[in-house]
């Protein structure tokens, strides 16, 4: 394989002066830790601990101490080995991942957004198992659950339904300890979860600087058990992080930082990503903007400054878009957005079958979104160059006026080039005999193909009794 397409938006100096500004953020004016035993372990690593307003502060060793003991390298497992994500990706390309927490799903009958339920997160789980460039499956909300124990539901039906790596967060403290066990009870045991960790978990930030107890336990937990980290900002410029791109990338970077040193200080060396949430707020309406050119230079930039400036690999979430119709704008904004972080260098791309708002999905959307993912691939995979790919024997051959139609090389190399189906060409006349259908009504035909496939995980009838204790156990515990 070729040098895969890269794209710095940032000089070397440029990366230089963010650096050291993160830094410096983090050892004068420091994070807020809401977690006694967070504090506990910093303190004893030698940070500057104000008990009583529980802000961090860290010392600048520290701070190298921790960003020198990140692995470059780690694998993002599933349940099954043989989706395992290996970082840096093997051919210098990048990891897709769906959309998380969606409430709300887009009904292709009804064509009305309904409330996300359990039978329709395990489907969209199985079509997921399914789907060649879904990588990732990423937690959502089922609204006909309890609401003090979705995460733990939403989990349980993750791993009952697709074998592929998930990405996992918590929505409460309270919950954390029941997630882990329900990882433990699917692998069998702490030590098999260990060696093959079926997760990514994903704590997050409250901007600005504050480290909620619920991400602080995450990371603890996610220690303990083996499982890596993708630390998360939650900058909004304007609103929770300066308008400017410059300012709200350092914030970004400064505060997920501090989630890798509490990371490496309870385990050094445990596998850990930084993650570019970036989003831009809008003044007239104080909601942010998910696809905007301002949302993807910043994370782009953020993933220039996390591996350039911190050698540390890098989630992201450009496959986004602000419309909440699966039209041409949907694929235009997570066709530009995902095209310039990936040629950033961002290991993992969030946002397949995400609408705009907070929490839409649609199973049309990710259809399309996992034939777009295999498009970015083939822009930003490169150009090989060898005595084969130059051809200039075949060049010869042919001679002048000639034809390479029956070339053995042609027919070795016809294939490849990626043309998706949803995105093949076809002559006009075909289009028109097969009904003039859009994207959009291409994409439900192969949703409703795919739906006739899907089906759960196989597992034993043990493993699922075991599961389903943990869950009635965060029922019992956390229900009212």
């Amino acid at each position: 394989m070729g040098d895969t397409l890269k794209l710095r938006l940032l000089s070397s100096d440029q990366v230089s002066t963010m650096r050291e500004k993160c830094l410096y953020l983090l050892s004068t004016m420091g994070m807020r830790i809401d977690h006694d035993g967070a504090l506990d372990i910093l303190a004893g690593a030698g940070a500057d601990v104000d008990r009583e307003t529980h802000v961090v502060r860290f010392p600048v060793d520290l701070i190298e101490t921790a960003i020198a003991s990140v692995p470059g390298e780690l694998t993002v497992k599933g349940a099954d080995a043989s989706h395992d994500c290996p970082i840096p990706h093997p051919e210098g390309l990048f990891y897709s991942c769906t959309n998380i927490q969606s409430m709300l799903h887009h009904d292709v009958d009804s064509k009305r957004f309904e409330d996300n339920t359990a039978a329709r997160y395990a489907e969209w789980c199985q079509i997921i198992e399914i789907l060649d460039h879904a990588d990732i499956c990423a937690i959502q909300t089922p609204m006909d659950v309890p609401a003090e124990s979705a995460e733990v539901h939403a989990l349980s039906i993750q791993m009952q339904n697709t074998t592929k790596p998930l990405w996992m967060h918590a929505f409460s403290r309270e919950a954390v300890p029941f997630m882990f066990e329900l990882m433990v009870a699917r692998m069998g045991s702490v030590e098999a979860l260990r060696e093959q960790s079926v997760a990514i978990i994903n704590p997050g930030t409250v901007s600005p600087f504050i480290m909620k107890e619920m991400d602080a336990e995450e990371i603890i937990q996610a220690c303990h058990h083996g499982v890596p980290i993708s630390a998360d900002g939650h900058v909004m410029s304007g609103f929770v992080s300066p308008m400017t791109v410059a300012g709200s990338v350092v914030q970004n970077c400064a505060e997920v930082l501090a989630h890798i040193i509490l990371c490496q200080v309870v385990k050094p060396g445990h596998p850990a990503m930084m993650t570019q949430f970036n989003v831009p707020g809008d003044m007239a309406t104080g909601f942010s903007t998910l696809a905007t050119p301002a949302a993807n230079v910043q994370r782009s930039a953020g993933v220039q400054l996390c591996k350039e400036g911190f050698g540390i690999p890098v989630s992201g979430c450009p496959i986004m878009t602000d419309t909440y119709v699966s039209d041409g704008r949907a694929v235009a904004e997570k066709a530009l957005g995902g095209l310039m972080s990936i040629m950033a260098g961002m290991d993992i791309a969030y946002g397949l079958g995400r609408l705009g708002g907070a929490s839409l999905a649609s199973p049309a959307q990710l259809i399309i979104d996992n034939q777009l993912i295999a498009l970015l691939k083939e822009y930003v995979g490169g150009v090989q160059v060898d005595d084969d790919h130059l051809a200039v024997e075949e060049i010869v051959a042919a001679g002048i006026g000639g034809s390479f139609v029956h070339s053995k090389h042609t027919l070795r190399h016809c294939r490849d080039y990626v043309e998706p189906g949803l995105f093949r060409f076809q002559l006009q006349q075909t289009w028109e005999a097969e009904g003039e259908k859009d994207l959009y009504e291409r994409a439900v035909d192969e949703y409703r193909r795919l739906k006739t496939e899907a089906k759960p995980v196989d597992l034993p009838d043990d493993v699922r009794r075991d599961m389903d204790a943990v869950v009635a156990r965060a029922d019992k515990a956390l229900c009212p």
